[in-house]
């Protein structure tokens, strides 16, 4: 099925280009507007950019927000098997494909684990084709951070050995969210999952998540240990501490969960990377699109940690996590503040009334005169004043979540994962 302007030498390149378009559609109702003419759609692959036509765009923008009445645009719009273009959505594209999984791998320092890490995806994208699932390794994109070892080498080699494989280079060290983010928007899957270069993450555990996703409905599933990760006791009390710590000052009951190793639903993925700054933490960012979140437990091991004492994380790269997670969030403290404030103010009201009444009818007990009336005056106007600060900054706290991109509503279509609850129903011999 082909559209309108539309000439594309692959299937993946056709969806990588139509995804993009859904996703974008999904975020704005603003998108079906915002092209017009010619317009190159750039893929993910470092193929070079193919043009598609402003009709295309446009309806294909209103078929992902819904908008049934460009469905059947002004004239005849005929493809080449006489089916109409407005007829050609992902749904149809993933029952010829099948349902596409995107691999991104932020890449620092994982030089000696690239090759093992590119032959365990390998086993795992074989596999699948073995068992014939419904669904197949489409793309492992690596994205290499400005390693500080000879990573980006290594990458483009096995770029060349594997044709599934993505390199991605980014022009200086932005940290492990930011080069997440990268490699989401340059998937097309639909599916993504996330994880690091050390085998910490194993990707025999990726059908499990896809399990419990399809079977739970879940748009997000995270991969937690069962176990101590590191072997070093000071180092995971620290992590689950700060953790704790953080669900209670910002109320979100999936903040323990967060970790790395995660499977999102594809246009999920990609509408959250695509409004996150340089100071938003990814997985607040998942959040706001949906609340459809798992959580499995499997066995997992830092060998490079326990080897060699070094981890992947330095203590500035967890301050800067920790800075984003409380930068994305709305703290609790702020709504604290307020009612704290407002409860002074109340007390100070109470006991002026009552101080009042002792000086009416029992004056001879105030010994000390003025000093009553002077302390209740600092309590009011002091809880007034904290009252006052905690709504301004809970306000303030809204407009810069807003300004981050925050949206007021999200849909998704789940129907796709049919065919893949299906074939796990028929697969009792799975390790779930």
């Amino acid at each position: 099925m082909v559209a309108p302007g539309l000439s594309l030498s692959t299937p993946i390149q056709a969806r990588k280009c139509l995804f993009f378009i859904r996703d974008a559609g999904r975020l704005s109702n603003k998108a079906s507007q915002s092209f017009d003419g010619n317009r190159e759609c750039l893929i993910g692959n470092g193929a070079k950019p193919f043009p598609i036509s402003g009709d295309a765009i446009r309806l294909n923008a209103a078929i992902a927000l819904g908008d049934r009445s460009a469905w059947q645009p002004k004239g005849k719009r005929e493809s080449s098997t006489g089916k109409t273009w407005a007829n050609a959505n992902m749904s149809e594209i993933s029952k010829t494909q099948g349902i596409m999984v995107s691999i991104v791998v932020p890449v620092y320092c994982g030089s000696d684990y690239l090759t093992p890490l590119a032959e365990a995806l390998d086993g795992l994208r074989r596999q699948w084709q073995q068992q014939q699932t419904p669904f197949f390794l489409a793309e492992a994109i690596f994205v290499d951070d400005a390693a500080i070892d000879d990573s980006a080498a290594r990458i483009e080699t096995l770029a060349r050995r594997h044709d599934w494989i993505v390199p991605l280079h980014l022009s200086r060290n932005f940290g492990q969210h930011p080069a997440t983010i990268v490699g989401i928007l340059h998937s097309s899957g639909d599916w993504v999952v996330t994880m690091d270069e050390d085998l910490q993450h194993r990707p025999e555990v990726i059908t499990q998540m896809l399990r419990c996703a399809v079977l739970e409905r879940a748009d997000i599933v995270y991969a937690n240990p069962v176990s101590a990760v590191h072997g070093a006791a000071i180092r995971d009390l620290t992590s689950r501490s700060f953790k704790r710590l953080m669900q209670w000052l910002t109320d979100n009951p999936n903040l323990p969960s967060f970790n790395s190793f995660r499977l999102i639903r594809g246009p999920v993925a990609r509408a959250a990377a695509s409004v996150c700054s340089h100071d938003t933490y990814l997985d607040i960012t998942l959040g706001w699109f949906t609340q459809s979140i798992r959580t499995i437990r499997v066995e997992m091991k830092d060998e490079r940690y326990m080897r060699t004492g070094r981890s992947g994380y330095s203590l500035r790269s967890l301050l800067s996590h920790a800075w984003r997670m409380i930068f994305s969030s709305q703290i609790k403290l702020l709504r604290i503040g307020a009612v704290l404030g407002l409860t002074a103010m109340a007390i100070s009201v109470l006991a002026s009334v009552y101080f009042l009444a002792v000086k009416l009818f029992y004056p001879a007990d105030i010994q000390v005169q003025g000093w009553s009336s002077l302390f209740l005056a600092m309590m009011f106007f002091g809880g007034l004043s904290a009252f006052m600060l905690g709504i301004v900054l809970q306000y303030l706290s809204s407009l810069v979540l807003k300004v981050h991109g925050k949206p007021t509503f999200f849909t998704i279509d789940r129907s796709g994962d049919n065919a893949v609850r299906q074939w796990f129903e028929t697969a009792p011999d799975l390790p779930r």
